[in-house]
């Protein structure tokens, strides 16, 4: 299916996408013009439902492209939580490939265990897909990778609703990891 004539890509671009002259501050602090609220998406139960059920097909493609066996998903918080429990969910609901839900704290708690990575339990080896609502320059991804490999996990793969085109995929793959993704700016008609 070509992202045009997607349902999601359609609510994308009506309901999730803002144009401003003044330029809007990203979260990895560089300034554009174009922004991509896909908390919107997120936040919305029957889209989350659809977002969900194309990652879980994505999921089954990927351990057949690179011969893994992805049993866990996770990335930093925020933007990965909704898709993380989502897609453990849907993935036990529609008795999918069993999947596993791992958090990445910004930073470790100062109380309890400390934990950066919240989920761990024994599931044995982790092969781990790391998800991001957005992508710009990678660093929230960059982030959830390193915490995810500190600890002993095996990330397999990363995935994005939507790739702004700005080097992330670039920069998360000199991590030797690829960068695969739902949507891209591009597919919205939008130049920097």
């Amino acid at each position: 299916m070509k992202p045009q004539d997607s349902h999601i890509h359609q609510y994308i671009q009506t309901n999730c996408y803002k144009y401003k002259k003044e330029e809007f501050t990203l979260s990895s602090g560089k300034k554009s013009k174009h922004y991509f609220d896909l908390k919107q998406i997120l936040l919305n139960p029957e889209m989350l439902k659809d977002i969900c059920h194309t990652i879980i097909f994505k999921i089954e493609a990927l351990d057949k492209l690179m011969g893994t066996k992805i049993n866990t998903i996770g990335g930093l918080t925020l933007g990965a939580d909704p898709l993380t429990y989502g897609v453990t969910l849907y993935s036990q609901i529609q008795n999918k490939q069993p999947l596993k839900p791992l958090v990445v704290r910004k930073e470790a708690k100062s109380h309890g265990a400390q934990s950066l990575v919240e989920g761990l339990m024994d599931y044995g080896t982790l092969q781990c897909l790391v998800v991001d609502d957005v992508v710009t320059t990678g660093g929230s991804t960059i982030k959830a990778i390193d915490a995810l490999r500190n600890i002993g996990v095996e990330v397999v793969a990363a995935l994005c609703i939507l790739d702004r085109e700005e080097g992330g995929k670039e920069a998360i793959g000199a991590k030797g990891i690829n960068l695969y993704s739902l949507y891209k700016k591009s597919d919205f008609g939008i130049g920097e």
